[in-house]
């Protein structure tokens, strides 16, 4: 599997008697007890998981990832300079049928954050539904027209002139609701499976190259 482009195999989405969702990866919360955090839903069949764990995955993964050799794929993955913590967490991403990636709540990642959870959650083929908040989030949504997308702060989470003029954002509710269809979530999958194109080594290096004056032929 490739950790950094196009994933080699894509997880079949399919109908689901009870619908997992994940967040990895907590908000931390402001002075007010309620901002931030994984939000409450009020739908029925649906289960959240709200995995706020430490960033060195191999001190919790075998708490997800169950079986007599759990421990050994663990370490031989960790090993493999191909695959290591990035393919540990492809792992867990891929036990859920969506991920909820949610938007960074401090005021410096909001206006100057990026979006790299989020393309790095959509790189492993499951699909993603983001939180938006935030200048950086808002275009990030608007440019690609991503449709698995929600707002929880609707006096701040868009900006008049932005994102709200085109369409308008599902609350949480209503955007686990309609996760529950397995089209919306194939939809949701392909386009983010297009917005990973735009961020791999290969077209990463050549914006930068372009930026710094190269005018010549890429080859990759």
């Amino acid at each position: 599997m490739a950790l950094t482009g196009y994933p080699q195999s894509i997880p079949e989405v399919e109908d689901k008697p009870v619908l997992r969702l994940a967040t990895v990866w907590n908000t931390k919360r402001g002075h007010d007890p309620y901002e931030g955090g994984c939000p409450q839903h009020n739908s029925q069949n649906v289960s959240y998981y709200c995995l706020d764990k430490e960033f060195d995955i191999s001190k919790w993964y075998l708490n997800y990832m169950k079986g007599k050799d759990a421990k050994c794929d663990m370490q031989r993955t960790l090993a493999d300079p191909e695959l290591g913590p990035g393919m540990l967490y492809y792992n867990i991403f891929r036990k859920y049928d969506a991920l909820v990636v949610l938007a960074k709540n401090d005021t410096m990642k909001l206006n100057y954050g990026n979006v790299q959870r989020a393309v790095s959650q959509m790189r492993s083929g499951v699909p993603v539904l983001v939180e938006i908040r935030g200048t950086v989030l808002q275009d990030f949504v608007q440019r690609y027209n991503y449709t698995c997308a929600f707002q929880r702060y609707p006096s701040d989470a868009v900006q008049k002139t932005g994102l709200v003029e085109t369409r308008k954002l599902w609350t949480f509710d209503e955007a686990v609701e309609n996760l529950k269809s397995a089209s919306v979530r194939k939809q949701c999958q392909r386009e983010g499976l297009e917005i990973v194109k735009d961020y791999s080594p290969s077209q990463i290096g050549q914006k930068f190259l372009k930026t710094v004056g190269y005018k010549g032929k890429f080859l990759c």
